[in-house]
């Protein structure tokens, strides 16, 4: 049977089959289908709950990256790096919760230091998590 990764807004919920992701979250099976539709996605506003069918080659992709992220533990004083934190966390979290910005143009990420101020660096330079989205070198 198919996977299917379910979703509420950016948040992701949980990956099953839809029998059982209907069993564990008391929905119908054809209310779980109509969220995996297109025209479910296009009504859909921020943060509803959506499907995404998941192909076997994403499954493993997936599972693979939720292995990496049960062992990721970030901690006031953890040092890790952009890149390693890119391959955890989704890009929105990362810039809004995480104070860390992928420049596209310049091939950099931006990170928020206190104060407000911010400076650059590529995805292999040590960081220092400070807490509340700052940053140290």
């Amino acid at each position: 049977m198919t996977d299917y990764a379910m979703y509420k807004g950016d948040k992701f919920i949980d990956i099953d089959t839809i029998p059982n992701l209907a069993e564990k979250y008391h929905k119908t099976e054809s209310a779980l289908k109509y969220l995996s539709y297109p025209s479910a996605h296009k009504k859909s506003h921020g943060n509803s709950l959506l499907l995404y069918e998941i192909e076997d080659d994403e499954q493993n992709d997936i599972n693979q990256r939720n292995v990496t992220s049960k062992k990721f533990d970030l901690k006031l004083g953890a040092a890790t790096t952009p890149y390693e934190l890119s391959t955890v966390f989704q890009y929105s979290f990362m810039r809004y919760s995480l104070g860390v910005n992928y420049d596209s143009f310049s091939k950099k990420y931006i990170i928020r230091t206190q104060g407000g101020e911010s400076f650059n660096a590529d995805g292999s330079t040590k960081i220092v998590y400070l807490g509340f989205g700052e940053w140290k070198k």
